[in-house]
């Protein structure tokens, strides 16, 4: 009977055991797994960031792997900045210049308006003094 007892302890104690490694195994597991997948996402988020830097000319990526810098405004030159700025100014003056050019068609066309209303009213006007005998 005491053999029993003792046997039947050592069995719930070594399932209680069992259960607690088991659940301390699959949250190792589980976190190794998730920690992998963080890493993974991570390398193709700056493999992602790469290729935009790459495809804005920011950096250039030569056969050996080997990343540079190449900038943001290599390409226009050490004058970038002054060049930038003369095409805004050419960009304003061009904007300046077609908004006089619509002052002007809308001027037009008001004046062309008045004249087609003053023909109107003269051709109208005309043709009541021709019916009524007028001279």
């Amino acid at each position: 009977m005491v053999a029993e007892d003792f046997v039947n302890l050592v069995s719930k104690c070594a399932k209680k055991l069992k259960a607690k490694v088991e659940l301390h195994i699959m949250k190792l597991w589980m976190s190794l797994w998730l920690n992998f997948q963080q890493q993974h996402l991570t390398r193709r988020r700056v493999y992602d960031s790469l290729n935009v830097l790459i495809a804005a000319d920011i950096i250039s990526k030569d056969k050996n792997k080997e990343i540079q810098w190449r900038g943001m405004l290599h390409a226009a030159g050490p004058n970038a900045v002054e060049q930038l700025k003369s095409q805004y100014l050419g960009l304003r003056n061009k904007i300046a210049n077609k908004a006089d050019y619509l002052q002007e068609l809308e001027d037009q066309f008001v004046g062309l308006q008045n004249l087609a209303q003053r023909n109107e009213q003269l051709c109208c006007s005309g043709r009541k003094a021709a019916t009524s005998g007028g001279v």
